[in-house]
């Protein structure tokens, strides 16, 4: 009798733990727009898009690239795939130009987080993952109005053109004041 008892105990846990993970929120392409043949601008749920996405063949593998920002001879990653599996969904996705109807605005949260010490308009660094599969990197700024978020962009022909932007307003809201917030804290520890 013990024995079954533990055994259901197993069995429940497992079921739960499946069913955590199998209805835990998602990221899912829901709109791909090609840009130069090459480049492709994807909107993630319908709420996030990021731009100047390439879909290349290294070695005879396909592999997305993000947009990377280039100052003082270094390259700096904006964006880093955080499973292997959603970086195999987005290549599928791109190659079979497969959408996704999910529109579900993605939970997040904050990463990396540093402020500087010096004095200038960046005020600190930090990066915001949405749904444990995608994160962003970010700036806080201050400017003339205050405290704002700059989010991934590069200069073309002299003008910023970003790499990454919002479509859905309240969830752009809800990240910037966490950043902020988070910037505004006293206590620097996390």
């Amino acid at each position: 009798m013990k024995n079954i008892i533990i055994t259901a105990l197993c069995v429940i846990s497992l079921f739960l733990c499946y069913f955590k993970f199998s209805f835990a929120g998602e990221l899912k392409i829901t709109r791909i727009e090609t840009v130069n043949n090459s480049d492709y601008d994807i909107t993630i749920n319908n709420s996030i898009s990021v731009h100047n996405v390439v879909l290349k063949n290294k070695d005879g593998k396909n592999a997305v690239e993000f947009p990377v920002y280039e100052a003082g001879g270094k390259i700096y990653k904006q964006f880093s795939v955080l499973r292997r599996d959603y970086n195999e969904y987005l290549i599928s996705s791109l190659k079979e130009n497969k959408k996704s109807d999910y529109a579900a605005a993605p939970d997040f949260k904050i990463n990396k987080f540093s402020k500087l010490k010096k004095e200038g308009n960046i005020k600190a660094f930090a990066s915001v993952i949405f749904e444990d599969r995608l994160e962003v990197e970010c700036r806080i700024m201050d400017g003339k109005n205050g405290l704002w978020v700059a989010w991934p962009a590069n200069k073309k022909e002299g003008v910023w053109k970003p790499d990454f932007s919002f479509s859905d307003k309240d969830l752009k809201k809800r990240v910037e004041d966490a950043l902020i917030m988070k910037y505004n804290k006293k206590d620097e520890r996390k």
